[in-house]
């Protein structure tokens, strides 16, 4: 029997809002409706139902789909529509307001998430394995 304790999972603490944001110019709590790059972030599937936070699945069979989105992505493209300043409007972070002198380190630290999520789905998708999306609000 495996447990779950055998399975690596990725954790990027609280800036998975700010790589839901840098992929989609919205907050995860109120994604687009199917939006490509939301379900890369929050899973293929939502499985929330009454939780404080999200809570979604992406089946092994669908990785490799989730992944060449994500590796598709054109990083210049992105990174001109990243905007700091909507970031701190939307407030993605209520009750912080980020220095428009950080952009540029934020959203490079944004591109470092997404490519740590790239290799997590890599590594479920070569060992059989399902994403399950936990974020607790």
């Amino acid at each position: 029997m495996t447990r779950f304790q055998d399975y690596a999972g990725l954790d990027i603490d609280k800036r998975w809002d700010f790589l839901h944001f840098g992929l989609t110019g919205t907050s995860a709590f109120d994604p687009a409706k199917n939006d490509p790059l939301s379900r890369a972030v929050l899973g293929e599937h939502s499985l929330e139902d009454g939780i404080d936070g999200f809570l979604g699945l992406t089946w092994n069979q669908e990785l490799a789909a989730t992944i060449d989105r994500l590796e598709s992505l054109d990083r210049s493209e992105l990174r001109k529509q990243f905007s700091i300043k909507r970031l701190n409007e939307m407030e993605i972070y209520p009750g912080v307001t980020f220095s428009e002198e950080l952009e540029g380190q934020l959203f490079a630290s944004i591109m470092l998430d997404m490519e740590k999520l790239i290799s997590a789905y890599r590594r479920m998708l070569r060992q059989g394995n399902h994403a399950l999306t936990v974020i607790v609000g």
